[in-house]
């Protein structure tokens, strides 16, 4: 039997506020709609089957997933249209195959384009493959300063047996590294010029590029307004949370997913300890090692902050002096939600304090 309350509830426990999800689901697919931009959510963040059918249902025409076992927990589901947007290699070539879905997935050499190729001989559909273009993070990708490198590999994906070259991919998470909004805007914007630029220059020579897909939330709105892009790829949208306000990419009424604790013990006036430690939060702070936040906020308390993390221990500092009292309850917004929804076997679907569904996060500890 569903809870009434949330006072009813084990905790820890992951809540997402129903209202605050389905606003923030239908601004991004309202901003897709202005912009003529496809949406292809990322569905590494909320890892859960019902928050990507409602998706689907408000427009997206697909998802992106980061490993072939979370993909493969959508497509079982019957959402088979799934770019996995991650270079593979050896065995995951052959597990993407066994998935016999219309699944896409990118290269970023001409090694990942010769893999791929040996793992589909002889299959029944062709492999979607796009070229995957580092517009500034520096972590995967053609470099964008390289157009030729990409066409080079365009054409490589045209010539290799069941393999189809659908077109650029990109994630500008440099953006986390931004000071303020503004700056984070200025990335957006580089991210759909230079994506455009790379694809300019392959239709210049003769390759067709079906497609040009960005992908980062705090990118998301200066990205599609720019022309040539075609599609989004956003993740941590559904949710936000404390590094998304950080950036400026959010306000705190955005901000659905909290973690529901308890207060346990109360060392003085300054130091609480709350029941959820790593093994909910995580240790993760900030992408692509950032770390501006604190590992969970409370808005409406903003003197007090999770400041440190041990297993199943979460040590809140009170910079007033007015610690909580054990037994008390708090809502805490995590820096990074991906990071804690992955930890989870359950989102808690809740309006103000009553308990409305629970989603199963199906996809949970799905990284290979």
């Amino acid at each position: 039997m569903l809870p009434r309350s949330l006072f009813d509830l084990p905790t820890p426990a992951v809540l997402v506020e129903a209202d605050r999800l389905e606003a923030n689901l239908r601004s991004m697919a309202a901003l897709c709609a202005r912009h003529g931009v496809r949406l292809r959510p990322h569905v590494k963040t909320h890892k859960c089957v019902p928050l990507a059918r409602r998706q689907l249902e408000l427009g997206a025409i697909g998802l992106s997933a980061a490993k072939v076992s979370e993909a493969r927990v959508f497509i079982e589901d019957g959402l088979t249209d799934v770019l996995v947007a991650y270079p593979l290699r050896g065995d995951k070539v052959a597990a993407l195959r066994a998935l016999d879905a219309p699944v896409s997935t990118l290269v970023d050499d001409a090694s990942g384009v010769e893999g791929l190729a040996a793992g589909w001989s002889g299959a029944a559909r062709p492999l979607g493959v796009a070229v995957k273009v580092d517009v500034g993070l520096g972590r995967v990708g053609v470099p964008w300063q390289q157009p030729e490198r990409v066409l080079d590999l365009a054409r490589r994906i045209e010539r290799a047996p069941g393999l189809r070259f659908v077109g650029l991919v990109t994630h500008a998470g440099h953006a986390y590294r931004a000071v303020d909004a503004a700056e984070v805007a200025v990335v957006g914007r580089h991210e759909g010029d230079a994506m455009a630029q790379v694809a300019d220059f392959l239709r210049a020579a003769g390759q067709p590029v079906p497609c040009v897909s960005v992908g980062s939330t705090p990118t998301a709105r200066a990205a599609v307004a720019r022309p040539g892009v075609d599609e989004l790829r956003p993740g941590v949208y559904v949710f936000h949370d404390a590094q998304q306000v950080a950036l400026g990419a959010a306000t705190w009424a955005d901000c659905a997913l909290t973690v529901w604790t308890t207060v346990v013990s109360r060392g003085d006036d300054h130091r609480a300890i709350c029941d959820a430690g790593s093994k909910t939060f995580s240790s993760d702070r900030g992408a692509h090692g950032t770390d501006r936040v604190p590992y969970g906020v409370l808005p409406s308390r903003p003197q007090l902050a999770l400041v440190g993390l041990s297993e199943e221990h979460g040590w809140l500092r009170a910079e007033r002096g007015d610690a909580p009292w054990p037994g008390e309850r708090l809502r805490i917004v995590p820096a990074h939600a991906c990071a804690v929804v992955n930890l989870a076997r359950a989102l808690w679907i809740v309006e103000g304090e009553r308990v409305v569904d629970r989603w199963p996060v199906a996809a949970s500890g799905a990284v290979c």
